[in-house]
């Protein structure tokens, strides 16, 4: 997987090899960010998400970063069965922040009982300082 970044990466220059911020090469970073949102992604899937995109950013630079965006429809989320995914994978802080970050919104959802937002999408940006936003939309 971190092979297309092979040659982009042996060309830049850091200081012991290591990207600024992240404690490690640019390629290891990528190849780590890339495996924890391949576990990531097969998790959300068992939940109805479906991923759009992503997107791969910062080739070049110290601070690479990944971004993604997943879909799900508000009627099929299992508050549950998150709950149980979460308490699985106490270990993986990223899916712990995403489910967290799920349920929450669902909950939202539930008491606010707009019919048209139907729609869960959320963006995951993983890089020196991790993002999740979740919004509704109509779906």
């Amino acid at each position: 997987e971190v092979m297309i970044f092979g040659n982009v990466f042996e060309k830049l220059k850091f200081k012991n090899g290591k990207a600024p911020g992240l404690g490690k090469n640019p390629a290891e970073a990528i190849g780590q960010m890339l495996n924890g949102l391949k576990e990531a992604l097969s998790i959300f899937e068992n939940l109805g998400f479906k991923a759009e995109k992503v997107k791969i950013g910062g080739i070049g630079v110290a601070l690479p970063h990944l971004s993604t965006s997943l879909h799900a429809s508000v009627g099929n989320i299992e508050i549950e069965k998150a709950r149980e995914l979460s308490e699985q994978h106490q270990d993986n802080k990223l899916i712990v922040m995403m489910i967290d970050a799920l349920i929450k919104v669902k909950e939202i959802s539930d008491r606010v009982e707009i019919d048209n937002l139907n729609g869960i999408k959320m963006d995951v940006k993983l890089g020196a300082i991790p993002k999740i936003s979740v919004d509704l939309q109509s779906g």
